[in-house]
């Protein structure tokens, strides 16, 4: 299984003081996207650049950032580079991998004290909408998922650890929560959403105050109240908190 070495690779970067949580857990992330990219694959030790390189088309053509794929890409070098180093590969291939160039982009990132602001905006107090709110922003921060995914996820998708689902594209996505988000989630799971639950019989894991699921437009006002209330002059998107993080990692 590919994902074994995966999950060795992510145990040598916990005990690694060169790591902190928030990188290992988005090189997990990236790689476990990669893994079920190479669904087909066996062994590591049959990967080539060329499907590398075929892995970083995909994800520029399905609209990633080029600071996100440069991310995804760095990750997977440094995981092949570990591969090599426990012999696991014949071919240390990651010097072979063109990371791709990240694009100068208009829009201005916050900056880590910003986000610190914002994500502080749900905590001033413990009501169920708050609750909530708390684990949409820190999903939206510290993973890759799209407005579209975090509005449309079900309760079965989140296992006490992680969020796993498969898209309308037929794509699994996985993303292993940091010990903060993680928490939140519990908190609202246990506190926040039977308050907001209507007896409606919804699935879905975010809620609105009538009890049904969290639209695309519900999640946007919630972003740009808190961004108000956080004072941010920069406009506050999903696009804008993912690359942020990525550049805090």
């Amino acid at each position: 299984m590919l994902s074994t070495q995966v999950e060795n690779f992510i145990k040598y970067l916990e005990g690694s003081s060169q790591y902190s949580e928030n990188t290992t857990i988005a090189y997990r992330n990236d790689l476990m996207q990669f893994v079920n990219f190479l669904a087909s694959y066996k062994s590591w030790k049959d990967l080539d650049v060329a499907k590398v390189q075929s892995y970083v088309t995909e994800l520029q053509e399905q609209g990633y950032a080029s600071s996100t794929v440069a991310r995804k890409v760095a990750a997977i070098k440094t995981f092949l580079g570990y591969l090599h180093q426990q012999n696991e590969t014949k071919e240390d291939i990651s010097r072979q991998i063109v990371t791709p160039k990240v694009r100068r982009q208009a829009q201005t990132l916050l900056s880590e004290e910003e986000v610190t602001n914002l994500l502080a905006i749900p905590e001033q107090s413990d009501s169920p909408k708050n609750l909530r709110n708390r684990v949409l922003l820190n999903l939206l921060y510290s993973t890759d998922l799209r407005i579209t995914e975090l509005v449309e996820l079900k309760l079965k998708d989140y296992d006490g650890k992680r969020i796993k689902f498969t898209n309308d594209n037929g794509v699994t996505r996985e993303f292993e929560l940091n010990d903060a988000t993680r928490r939140h989630l519990e908190r609202y799971l246990k506190d926040g959403r039977p308050s907001l639950d209507k007896n409606l019989g919804s699935d879905a894991l975010f809620l609105n105050h009538r009890g049904s699921a969290l639209s695309r437009q519900g999640l946007w006002l919630i972003i740009k109240e808190c961004a108000q209330r956080a004072g941010l002059s920069t406009a506050v998107t999903p696009h804008i908190l993912r690359r942020s993080s990525d550049a805090h990692v």
